[in-house]
C-alpha cells in the first residue's frame, strides 16, 4: 500500500507559507508528502528538511524526493536538532498535525475503532508504550483525566470504571470497542450514532496520551518560533 496523503488546506497553507525561490523550509510532519512536493514547486534549489517519526513515510519520500531534501526521523518537538543537523536556518515551518490517510486506513495499528486491529496506536514504532499499555495498565483515575482531558468525554468515569474491572488484558480494537460499550449509559450503547461519537472521542484521547501530542506540540511551536 502506498503511503499517501493529501492536505485538505494544501493551497491556502502554501499561501501563506509564501515560499521564496532557494530558501530552505521544514515540513515538519511529512507523512506522504504533499506538502513537500508543493513547496519544492516554488523554491528552485532551495532545500527541505521532512520530519516524521513513522520510518515508512520517511522510505515511501526518499525514494521519490530530489537530492535537495533530507530527512529527521523522530518527533517534531526535536526540530532544533534536526534542523541543526541538516544544515540551515528554515524560512519557514509548516506542520499538519492529527492523522495521516495511510495511518487511519492502512497501518494496521488501531487507530480506527472500524476495523479489528491490534490496539497499539504509536506514531513510532520504536517507543515502548502503546495503547494496550495505557489501557491496561493505567489507574481508574488517569483514565479518567485521559478520556476527559483529551477526548472531553462526558461518560469518562463509567467508561474508565468498567474498563478497569474487566480483566486487564485488552489487546484489539474490537475489544476496546466492547469494554467501552458495556461501561456506557443503555441509551448510548443502544444508539448506533452516538456510540461512534463516544468511541472517536476515546480513540482520539487514548492516541494523543500515547503520542504525548500536546506536549510535543508545545515544544515544537516554541522552538519553531525560535528559529524563525
Amino acid at each position: 500500500m502506498d503511503y499517501k496523503h493529501v492536505p485538505v488546506l494544501l493551497r491556502e497553507v502554501v499561501e501563506y507559507l509564501a515560499p521564496i525561490e532557494d530558501k530552505s523550509y521544514v515540513d515538519a510532519t511529512l507523512g506522504g508528502g504533499g506538502y513537500t512536493r508543493e513547496i519544492l514547486k516554488h523554491i528552485g534549489q532551495g532545500k527541505i528538511l521532512c520530519i516524521d517519526l513513522d520510518t515508512v513515510a520517511i522510505e515511501h519520500a526518499r525514494n521519490s524526493m530530489p537530492k535537495t531534501v533530507s530527512f529527521y526521523h523522530g518527533n517534531f518537538s526535536k526540530i532544533d536538532h534536526a534542523v541543526e543537523k541538516a544544515g540551515f536556518t528554515p524560512s519557514g515551518i509548516v506542520a499538519d498535525i492529527g492523522l495521516s490517510s495511510y495511518q487511519l486506513d492502512d497501518s494496521d495499528r488501531g487507530f480506527s475503532f472500524q476495523k479489528d486491529e491490534v490496539l497499539d496506536m504509536r506514531f513510532n514504532l520504536s517507543q515502548e508504550k502503546d495503547a494496550r499499555f495505557i489501557i491496561n495498565h493505567t489507574s481508574p483515575q488517569e483514565l479518567v483525566d485521559i478520556l476527559k482531558k483529551y477526548g472531553e468525554e462526558k461518560n469518562a468515569t463509567a467508561i474508565a470504571k468498567r474498563l478497569c474491572q474487566l480483566p486487564r488484558n485488552i489487546k484489539t480494537t474490537f475489544e476496546l470497542n466492547e469494554a467501552v460499550k458495556q461501561g456506557l449509559p443503555n441509551y448510548i450503547s443502544n444508539h448506533k450514532l452516538k456510540f461512534q461519537d463516544t468511541l472517536r472521542r476515546v480513540y482520539q484521547a487514548v492516541r494523543i496520551a500515547v503520542n504525548n501530542e500536546l506536549g510535543n506540540l508545545e515544544e515544537f511551536l516554541q522552538k519553531s518560533l525560535e528559529l524563525l
